[in-house]
């Protein structure tokens, strides 16, 4: 049974490798981020550092999260995740280390990322990362370093929009294999109430189908949060809440796929100063 279950794990590994590089939920981004189908204008926690930049612009203190998934519930294809984030005199700084696979497979991720307000309320990101694949046997591993450019704005009182642009015109890119398959552009909108936000975005992608994003966002008390997303590409359900702890912070997700079965992720993040949202 053991080797069965290793087997069926090594198939899944090699085609999630067909599409590791555009990191669509290859890598863990944080629990926030799974819940809200990695939708980046409604993502505001660090530990979606390797996810978008953006993800920083909340980061008001020194602050350290971890993250553990475990895809399809298969012991061979589990992911962690540690993130490192600090407050600059403008802006903000994180780097992170992810982890994804087992026996068979390996994807390691190694990013950097800086964000930076412009304006009063506009603000920007760029990010750069290192990715590689290792497989077991005889199999030739990969490798490439890529950048991301992304920025957020308001285009009203109550709505705001975000893009992120990955590996604009291979000016970042290097390594081995088609460095088109790691170009992909997402633009997102967002209308901001009270208590809840709901954003539409849209991921377009160089070598596969674009997929547009629907994601829910709703705070109904200053120490819980509540998320939920849905994406078109994958056909992926995902759900998620976040726990505001004082200096701690506990997000539990899940994505869930018609075929292949639930993918939970649990993040644990602590600040040096009390954070709500």
């Amino acid at each position: 049974m053991r080797s069965l279950i290793s087997a069926v794990a090594f198939i899944i590994c090699c085609l999630l490798s067909l599409q590791a590089f555009s990191q669509e939920f290859i890598f863990p981004s944080g629990a926030q981020a799974q819940g809200l189908a990695g939708c980046i204008v409604l993502t505001d926690h660090f530990a979606a550092e390797s996810l978008s930049p953006l993800a920083l612009q909340n980061v008001t203190s020194l602050s350290v999260s971890t993250t553990v998934e475990n895809k399809y519930l298969l012991p061979e294809l589990m992911s962690r995740s540690v993130v490192l984030a600090t407050p600059l005199t403008r802006g903000s700084i994180a780097c992170s280390f992810s982890r994804f696979g087992g026996e068979h497979y390996s994807n390691n991720l190694l990013s950097v990322s800086i964000c930076k307000p412009l304006t009063e309320k506009v603000e920007a990101g760029i990010s750069l990362k290192y990715i590689s694949e290792d497989f077991s046997d005889n199999y030739e591993g990969t490798s490439a370093s890529v950048g991301a450019l992304a920025m957020s704005f308001p285009l009203s009182a109550n709505i705001s929009g975000a893009f992120q642009i990955v590996n604009p015109f291979n000016v970042f890119a290097s390594g081995n294999g088609d460095l088109r398959k790691f170009r992909k552009i997402m633009s997102a909108i967002s209308y901001d109430g009270t208590t809840c936000r709901v954003s539409a975005a849209y991921n377009a992608k160089a070598h596969d189908k674009g997929e547009a994003i629907f994601a829910f966002h709703y705070v109904p008390h200053p120490r819980i949060e509540f998320n939920a997303g849905v994406t078109s590409a994958a056909h992926l359900f995902c759900f998620g809440t976040g726990l505001y702890l004082g200096q701690f912070r506990l997000d539990i997700a899940s994505s869930y796929h018609s075929r292949l079965g639930y993918s939970p992720v649990i993040t644990l993040s602590w600040n040096k100063k009390a954070v709500q949202p």
